[in-house]
């Protein structure tokens, strides 16, 4: 059997071990069968956006990108207007939502 390290929040963690220890089980032993049936589910669905709904993200996007552009002092601005900060991580791309 293999071992994995997994990162849970505490609040979480502390959850598993009262149910675990309610249960009479080890946290280990209830984590399995948490999988186990996790895994025995259905996908959900998988949602896909149209071309009528991507056309106005793009849209959006580029309104506010020529909004911050309008604003900007010079063109350093500008371009980090388009460009967007450095420091953000965009928000996620995932087309499954």
């Amino acid at each position: 059997m293999a071992r994995v390290m997994v990162t849970i929040p505490d609040e979480l963690l502390a959850a598993v071990d009262r149910t675990a220890q309610h249960e009479h089980r080890n946290r280990s032993e209830l984590l399995r069968e948490a999988l186990r049936h996790y895994l025995r589910q259905p996908p959900p669905p998988v949602k896909k956006h149209t071309t009528k709904q991507a056309i106005g993200v793009i849209e959006r996007l580029r309104t506010k990108a020529l909004q911050q552009a309008q604003q900007a002092q010079n063109s350093t601005d500008i371009i980090r207007a388009f460009r967007g900060p450095l420091d953000v991580v965009p928000e996620s791309t995932n087309h499954t939502e």
